[in-house]
């Protein structure tokens, strides 16, 4: 939790999920209350010192997807996932695939993932082949599940 509270994204939400059409930092409310959230970020890395909008990248990363507990399992996280991959893709600068990490720790994440077509999907470190992370006292293990935008736009056809 801290990596995610002091990521470049955190300092100030709405600048840095503006940079970029195909980004952006959603919450979904309910009269008033919160029940979720989800960044989406399609930025392309900032040069040093640079400060003009930056083009979307080829791979988005979903950094931060919260759904808070008594409402998980309703649905609302697929809705919620569904609805940034759908602004991501129809946005004037689309990315070519989305990819987000998830862990049994959250099942709900995994769950959204899998209804909104996301498949598993191996990421490469250059230097070193193959990521892989473990997370928490018990290694939990992580899995990349990414979506491209073709596959997108036939599930979506698809649903009509």
């Amino acid at each position: 939790m801290q990596k995610a509270l002091r990521g470049e994204d955190m300092a100030d939400l709405v600048a840095y999920y503006s940079r970029s059409p195909a980004s952006g930092f959603y919450v979904l409310d309910y009269n008033g209350k919160a029940l979720g959230l989800i960044g989406l970020d399609a930025n392309v890395p900032a040069q040093a010192g640079s400060k003009s909008k930056a083009k979307s990248t080829e791979t988005a990363l979903v950094r931060h997807f919260f759904i808070e507990e008594p409402y998980r399992g309703t649905g609302i996280e697929e809705d919620l996932l569904e609805y940034a991959v759908s602004r991501a893709f129809t946005s004037k600068t689309p990315p070519q695939r989305i990819q987000m990490l998830v862990n049994d720790l959250q099942p709900y994440r995994k769950t959204a993932a899998k209804a909104a077509n996301f498949h598993p999907v191996t990421v490469w470190d250059n230097s070193k082949g193959p990521k892989e992370w473990k997370a928490g006292i018990y290694q939990w293990q992580n899995t990349w599940l990414e979506i491209n935008k073709d596959e997108w736009k036939s599930s979506e056809e698809e649903d009509k």
